[in-house]
C-alpha cells in the first residue's frame, strides 16, 4: 500500500473512531439523563404522591 492511500486510510479510521465516540457520548448522555429521570419519578410517587395527583388533569363532568 502506497503512503498517500494509508495516509488517508488513517484519517478515514481517526475520523470514524471520533464519530463513534461521540456517539458513545451522546449515548451515556441519554442514559444517565433517563435513570435519573426515573429515579425522581420513582422518589416522587414513592414519598410525595400528592404531587401526582396534582399534575393529572381534572376530568369534566
Amino acid at each position: 500500500m502506497d503512503s498517500d492511500k494509508e495516509v488517508r486510510l488513517n484519517i478515514r479510521i481517526e475520523e470514524s473512531l471520533k464519530n463513534l465516540l461521540q456517539e458513545a457520548a451522546n449515548l451515556e448522555s441519554r442514559t444517565v439523563t433517563s435513570f435519573v429521570i426515573n429515579a425522581l419519578k420513582q422518589h416522587i410517587s414513592q414519598q410525595h404522591p400528592q404531587l401526582l395527583d396534582q399534575s393529572k388533569p381534572e376530568a369534566a363532568d
